[in-house]
C-alpha cells in the first residue's frame, strides 16, 4: 500500500514538473520551444490519464478488500458466537442428564410399570438434543414438541400429574425459528425445585405465541429442602439469550409468597 502511495505522488511530481515545463516553452517565443511545448504537453496529458486509471482501479480493488475483510469479520464473529453457544449448551447438557436420570431413579425405586416408557421418552428427548443444540436456529414447533415431551417425562413419576402440572402451550399460527432448547431451563428448574409429593405443590407453564415471538412463563412453589441456590440453568440462559437476540428479549426472575416465577419475553421484530 505505500509503494502504491509512493508511486502516485511521485507521478503527481513527474506530472507537475511537466506542467511546468509546458508553461517555460510557451514563454519562448521560438518555434523549437512551441514544438518542445507540445510534446511535454502530450505526455502530461499521458501521464495524468495514467494516474487517473491507477487511482480508479486501486480505489476499486480498496472497496473489494474492506468488503472482503468485513465478511471474514462477520464469518469470525459467527463462528465465535457458535463456539460459545456450544459451549454453554455442553454445561448445560450434563445438568440436564443429571436431573433426567434421577427421574429414572425414582421410578425404579417406585417399582414403577411405567420405567420402559420413560426410557423411551428420554431417549427421543436426548435424540433432540444430540440433533440439535448444536444448531444455531430450529423451528419453534419442534422446540414445543420437545418441551411436551419434557413434561410427559417428568409427570411419569407424579400422582395426578394433570392437576399438579397445568399446562397452557399454544402453537404459532405460522413457524419461525428460535435457539434450540431455549425453553428447557424454566422447566427443568420448575421439577428440579419442587416437591409434587406434597398435596400443595403446583408447576404452571405458559406458552403464548405471537405473530413473531413468544411470551414464555413458568411458576413453581419452592419446597424447602430444594430452595434454589446457583440459578445454573438460568444464568446460561441468559448468555444464550444475549448472545443470539441482543435487545429483542426481557427476562424476569422472581420469588413471592415460596413461588418462584420465570418468565421471557421474545420478539424477533424488535
Amino acid at each position: 500500500m505505500l509503494r502504491f502511495f509512493g508511486a502516485v505522488f511521485l507521478l503527481l511530481i513527474f506530472g507537475l514538473l511537466l506542467s511546468i515545463g509546458i508553461r517555460s516553452f510557451h514563454s519562448w517565443n521560438t518555434e523549437e520551444g512551441a514544438d518542445l511545448a507540445k510534446i511535454l504537453k502530450s505526455a502530461s496529458s499521458g501521464t495524468i490519464t495514467i494516474i487517473i486509471f491507477i487511482v480508479f482501479s486501486t480505489g476499486i480493488r480498496l472497496i473489494e478488500q474492506y468488503n472482503e475483510y468485513r465478511l471474514n469479520q462477520a464469518i469470525l464473529k459467527e463462528a465465535v458466537k457458535k463456539a460459545e453457544l456450544e459451549a454453554i449448551k455442553a454445561k448445560i447438557n450434563p445438568h440436564f442428564l443429571h436431573n433426567a436420570f434421577n427421574t429414572l431413579y425414582a421410578l425404579a425405586e417406585m417399582k414403577s410399570d411405567k420405567i420402559s416408557e420413560a426410557i423411551l421418552q428420554l431417549s427421543f428427548i436426548m435424540r433432540y438434543l444430540l440433533n440439535n443444540s448444536s444448531a444455531l436456529q430450529i423451528s419453534i414447533l419442534e422446540e414445543l414438541k420437545f418441551i411436551r415431551s419434557y413434561i410427559d417425562f417428568q409427570k411419569l413419576r407424579v400422582d395426578q400429574a394433570d392437576s399438579k402440572i397445568i399446562t397452557r402451550i399454544s402453537d404459532p399460527e405460522a413457524d419461525f425459528l428460535v435457539s434450540p432448547t431455549i425453553l428447557l431451563s424454566f422447566v427443568e428448574n420448575a421439577f428440579k425445585h419442587s416437591n409434587l409429593l406434597q398435596a400443595d405443590q403446583k408447576i404452571n407453564i405458559e406458552f403464548e405465541p405471537f405473530e413473531a415471538g413468544f411470551r414464555y412463563l413458568v411458576s413453581n412453589h419452592i419446597a424447602k429442602e430444594k430452595m434454589p441456590k446457583s440459578g445454573l440453568g438460568n444464568k446460561n440462559l441468559k448468555k444464550i439469550l444475549e448472545l443470539t437476540y441482543p435487545g429483542k428479549y426481557e427476562l424476569d426472575i422472581w420469588i413471592k409468597d415460596d413461588i418462584y416465577h420465570a418468565k421471557l419475553y421474545l420478539n424477533l421484530d424488535s
